[in-house]
């Protein structure tokens, strides 16, 4: 889904207020115009990471929603971040941290964590299996973002971090210690 500029600048504006200070990232001058991270971020110490924005617009008006439409958007947005990490970060030697807003309050941070887990938990009981979606395209990729951030619309974050590289986690643990 297309981002809008102003969720980079509440990106931007999010990451400054963090004590960061993110740098947009130089778009790539190849002719086949790689697509790149939207932020070089960097802060005290030797925190450096790349942030990718991604905007959640689903239009469901008042009708039902789909769990195929909703994680299949969320699927292909975490696909196109991957891409554009690996573009420049191809051997993840920095942190990849992918920054949601979402425009609509069906999909947000619970809805990410469903996809991570695989299943719709309610009151303990399974009630959707997302296997499909959480194994299908993006199983070994899923690893590539070491932190996925969701901004709710008053700003206020939510963090979910992804310990497959521990040394990443604490670097990004330290770069948002305000928060958490």
């Amino acid at each position: 889904m297309p981002k809008s500029n102003a969720d980079e600048v509440r990106a931007a504006r999010f990451l400054s207020a963090s004590g960061l200070t993110p740098e947009r990232y130089p778009e790539s001058r190849e002719p086949a115009k790689q697509k790149t991270p939207d932020f070089r971020v960097t802060g005290p110490g030797n925190t450096h990471f790349l942030c990718e924005v991604k905007s959640v617009r689903m239009d469901f008006a008042d009708g039902p929603v789909l769990h195929n439409t909703i994680f299949n958007n969320l699927i292909d947005n975490l696909r196109w971040a991957i891409k554009q990490f690996r573009s420049v970060n191809r051997i993840h030697s920095v942190p990849n941290v992918l920054l949601w807003t979402s425009h609509n309050f069906r999909v947000n941070v619970h809805t990410f964590l469903d996809l991570a887990h695989g299943k719709i938990l309610v009151a303990g009981e399974s009630m959707a299996d997302l296997k499909k979606f959480r194994y299908g395209l993006v199983r070994h990729e899923f690893n590539d973002i070491d932190l996925h951030i969701w901004l709710e619309s008053d700003d206020t974050p939510h963090f979910v971090f992804n310990g497959a590289r521990p040394d990443l986690v604490a670097q990004l643990t330290g770069a948002f210690k305000k928060w958490l």
